[in-house]
Parts: C-alpha cells; sequence; structure tokens
C-alpha cells in the first residue's frame, strides 16, 4: 500500500492575501460559470467576495446577516462566495477570520471538504500535537466524495506551510490512501507529502521502499516525489550519500529522464558539503544533458561560482583538483544566455555572486568584465555589487597595510591608493592613520568625477574639484542594512573605475597599455563563441 507526502515546506512560501482569486471569477468570459442569477453583472461576485472578506478581518457579523438573508441569489452562488472567502483566508493563514465565515456559512450550505479546511485549520493551530477530536473527524471528511484528491493534497500543503509535525502529515495521508480504491496511485504532488513525512518520521529505508513501489506503480513521470525527497536529506541528513545513490538507482530503473530539479538537488547537496570536486562533476553531466533540453538555470550558476568563491589556487601552485575555471564558468554562463529555446535572464542577484567570486580570486580584468555585463544586458547595477568591491579592496588594503612587510618596497595597497612606500614604522603610522578618515568616501568621491586618470590619481592626497556627475553609493548607503528606494539607481563607471585601479595596481611599471591587454585577454577568455 502506497502512502503519501506533503510538498516540502522549504518550497512554498506563505501567499500574499489578495482577492485575485475572486477578480479571476469575477472576470471570467462564461458568466453563467460563476452560478449567480441571469439578472445580476459579473462584478457582483467579486464584491461580495472582497466585503465580505473585509468584514470577518474585522470580525464584523452584520454583513454576514445581509448576505445570507439576501433572496436575490440562490443556495449556490452563496456558497461559492463563502467558500472563496474561506480559502483565500486560509491560504493566507488567517485562521480565527476563516472560522469566523465558516460558522456564518453553515446554516446557508455545508460541505465535507470545506469543513475538512476548517478542521485543518485547527490542527494547524495545535502548535504540537493535535487531539484525536480534531484527527478523527477530518479522518471521516477526507473519505468523503466531495474531498478529491486536489482538494486534500491543497489541505495538506496547508498543514506544511503551518510546521505541522509530520508525523501528524504521515498519519493524515495514510488514512486518505487507505480510504482510496484498491490500485490507487497517488498523484505526485500527495506523493511528495509523504516521502517527506515519511523519512522525517520513519527513516531512509522505510521512505526508500515506498519510492521504490512507487515508481513501479506509478506511470506519471513528474520527478516531484524524487527530488523533494532529495531535497529532504539536503534538509536533515547531508551525509547520507547512500540514500542519494539509491533514489538515482530507482529512477534509473524506472527510465526516468532527469531533469534540471535532480541536478540543481544533487549540486546543493555538494554546495553544503563544499565538495567542489564533486559538484563539478555533476555540472559535467549536466552539460552533457543539453541535446534533451536541460539547461542550467540561475540556481545553478550560483551555486558554481559560490563554490568557486572559496576554491582561490594559491600563486605559483597548480590548481587544486576538481578546479574549474571562473572565466570558463562565465563563458557557459554567457552561452546559456543564447539557448534558442531556454535562454538564461540574468539577474543583478546573479551578477553579484559572479563578481564576488573573481574578486575572491583577485581576478581583478574578469571582475570587470563583469562588470560590463550590466551595461551589456541593461540590468541596474545594484549596491550590492558596489558591496562586495569595496569590502574586498578596503580588506586588502587594510591586510597589507598593517601586515608584515620590508620598509621601502611598495605592495599592491600603495599602488592602489596612490602613496610611497613607507620607509619607517612612523610611515605606516600615518598612513593608517590616514585610512582611518573615511577611506571608502574618499575613493567613491574620485571614481564619481567626470574626468579621472585610473593612472595618476592620488586618492589620499588629492581633492575632487569637480561636481560629481555619476551616481554611486556613499559609506553610509553601504552599510544600511534596509534595500534603497526603488528610484534610487546607481552608475556601473565608478565600480568599473576601480577594478580598473586594482588592475593597475597588479601591473608593474603601471600603464594603461596593460590594463587594456589584461582586460582584452579576460574578455577573450570569457566570451563563447560565435
Amino acid at each position: 500500500m502506497l502512502a503519501v507526502c506533503i510538498k516540502a515546506p522549504f518550497l512554498l512560501k506563505r501567499p500574499p492575501l489578495y482577492p485575485s482569486f475572486f477578480t479571476r471569477l469575477a472576470h471570467s468570459a462564461d458568466p453563467t460559470s460563476r452560478s449567480t442569477t441571469s439578472s445580476e453583472p459579473p462584478y457582483i461576485f467579486n464584491k461580495y467576495a472582497c466585503d465580505l472578506r473585509n468584514a470577518a478581518l474585522e470580525l464584523q457579523p452584520r454583513p454576514f446577516e445581509e448576505f445570507n438573508d439576501s433572496k436575490r441569489f440562490n443556495g449556490k452562488f452563496k456558497y461559492l462566495v463563502y467558500s472563496s472567502v474561506i480559502k483565500d483566508l486560509l491560504n493566507a493563514s488567517y485562521f480565527p477570520e476563516a472560522s469566523f465565515a465558516f460558522k456564518t456559512m453553515q446554516p446557508i450550505f455545508h460541505s465535507p471538504s470545506m469543513k475538512a479546511r476548517m478542521l485543518a485549520s485547527a490542527i494547524a493551530k495545535s502548535f504540537g500535537d493535535p487531539h484525536e477530536r480534531l484527527i478523527i473527524p477530518f479522518v471521516f471528511l477526507s473519505a468523503h466524495s466531495d474531498m478529491t484528491e486536489d482538494i486534500f493534497t491543497e489541505i495538506m500543503q496547508m498543514l506544511a506551510r503551518r510546521k505541522v509535525k509530520p508525523k501528524v502529515l504521515l498519519q493524515l495521508t495514510n488514512y486518505y490512501i487507505t480510504a482510496q480504491n484498491d490500485g490507487f496511485v497517488p498523484a505526485p504532488d500527495l506523493a511528495a507529502i509523504w516521502f517527506r513525512a515519511k523519512f522525517l518520521t520513519e527513516g531512509a529505508d522505510t521512505a526508500l521502499v515506498a519510492l521504490k513501489e512507487y515508481s513501479m506503480c506509478s506511470t506519471n513521470r513528474d520527478l516531484l516525489p524524487y527530488t523533494t525527497l532529495l531535497s529532504t536529506i539536503n534538509d536533515v541528513s547531508l551525509d547520507d550519500a547512500g540514500s542519494v545513490e539509491q533514489i538515482l538507482l530507482i529512477m534509473d530503473h524506472a527510465q526516468l529522464t532527469l531533469d534540471l530539479t535532480v541536478f540543481n538537488a544533487l549540486l546543493h547537496r555538494e554546495h553544503r558539503l563544499e565538495h567542489s570536486s564533486s559538484a563539478f562533476t555533476v555540472y559535467a553531466s549536466l552539460k552533457e544533458m543539453a541535446d534533451n533540453g536541460v539547461i542550467p538555470n540561475e540556481e545553478t550558476y550560483a551555486m558554481l561560482f559560490s563554490l568557486l568563491r572559496s576554491r582561490r589556487p594559491r600563486v605559483s601552485k597548480r590548481p587544486p583538483s576538481g578546479f574549474y575555471p571562473p572565466r570558463s564558468l562565465f563563458r557557459d554562463m554567457i552561452d546559456t544566455t543564447m539557448h534558442p529555446e531556454h535562454p538564461l535572464v540574468l539577474s543583478p542577484s546573479l551578477l553579484t555572486v559572479v563578481l564576488r567570486a573573481f574578486l575572491e580570486h583577485r581576478d581583478y580584468p574578469a571582475a570587470l568584465v563583469a562588470v560590463n555585463t550590466f551595461d551589456q544586458h541593461r540590468i541596474n547595477v545594484p549596491i550590492e555589487a558596489y558591496y562586495v568591491t569595496v569590502k574586498h579592496i578596503v580588506r586588502r588594503i587594510w591586510a597589507e597595510v598593517r601586515g608584515k612587510r620590508v620598509l621601502g618596497s611598495k605592495l599592491w595597497c600603495d599602488h592602489f591608493l596612490g602613496s610611497s612606500a613607507p620607509t619607517s614604522i612612523r610611515d605606516v603610522e600615518a598612513l593608517e592613520e590616514q585610512l582611518s578618515e573615511g577611506l571608502v568616501d574618499k575613493i567613491l568621491n574620485f571614481t564619481r568625477q567626470d574626468k579621472m586618470s585610473i593612472l595618476n590619481v592620488r586618492f589620499l592626497r588629492s581633492i575632487p574639484t569637480e561636481v560629481p556627475v555619476y551616481s554611486a553609493p556613499t559609506m553610509a548607503e553601504l552599510e544600511q542594512t534596509g534595500d534603497p528606494l526603488p528610484e534610487v539607481k546607481y552608475h556601473s563607471k565608478p565600480l568599473e573605475r576601480l577594478l580598473e585601479r586594482a588592475i593597475v595596481a597588479t601591473f608593474i611599471p603601471q600603464h594603461r597599455k596593460g590594463v587594456e591587454d589584461a582586460v582584452q585577454v579576460a574578455r577573450a577568455e570569457m566570451t563563447p563563441p560565435t
């Protein structure tokens, strides 16, 4: 006998409270589908649903009484309005308000599935082990013909969002499956509910036995039950490599074609374990699936670049095992944006992760190419891109200034700041004092100017004389915890200048051709062939 599980809570988000459900019905192309009387205009459904929803939120009985007493509408119309209101309130986790609306609904119409929703809301509010007086009535209602699989699955998903214990979900789904006809095979959403609850309640072995039985009985090719179980292992049993292998073997025996959700689940596991070599082995297999339409997405590249961020090879040493060049991964990503059927749409957050990886590798030419990509794809530069760049540069400056150094020799920080090499401890202390006085704002002030030479500017000794023409965040804006206002837009030019200056500080002797050559080489390695 198969039992079933809810879509994992980490895959679900609490829905906002909005009347879109009512709006869709009110503007449906077929007015008769609303079960209104023929003399009523389409907006009546939406009007009463919204009015009663607001009344429920304020717990005002009079609007309900007036609606119930009205003889303008038949019972089915009233039921549709009430059920829409209660469903929306339940989905938004307004349980007392939904209970209030349900009590006022009972005199005019009764629905076993709607009563089951209300019992489920009581179970969700129990915060722990619900009383048997809630479980037993729910079990009887779940066996009613009015309780379809879709409705039951929707109720279980609501319970999962409310963090109901897995053993309760398992108990309810087992009862539901037992009540069905012989040969019943749950749909993927319901199967996913059980597999997660089974794994969390009874362990991996029992869950895998049920998964294997499901794979032999189900004709549905949806991979949700398998990916849900993989994600569950990632959440609670990260080191359980054996269960992961068993799931993949079950999928192979069922002749299921792996999709991107499976690869991303596997990558997520390797990412959390920080196993770069294994992660890029998975990525290599994913690339081989391109002909089957399985293309990496934003989540894929974000995890891979995040892994590379911590895999910077030391100077003069061979790259570590499993190391995948970040420039090559960037080229793959840009190539995916040009895919004819499933093009990747770059986002500010993804490009910021990419930028951070190049900064950690101190690959400033590649970081500059990544920043150029914002403008090339018409993406606004987020404040996070400035934050990670400024943070990296300032940290490197302070590390070199305060670290051990040979007096009289110039380091990267000296070239970047345009300062002379300290020849005494007193010079080092003076430099530290200068750096403590608004270094970030000084640097950003220069990068905002219209005319600025990245070769000759001395950040600590010169004072900007021009009115800034390029927008960039201030130190205060970088330190704020909230998001900037939507109308605030930052220009990419100051960020590009910061990175150009970092490239200049890397090459000795300093000259513009060195910057241009380094960027040209990086761009050639990071651009896919046409």
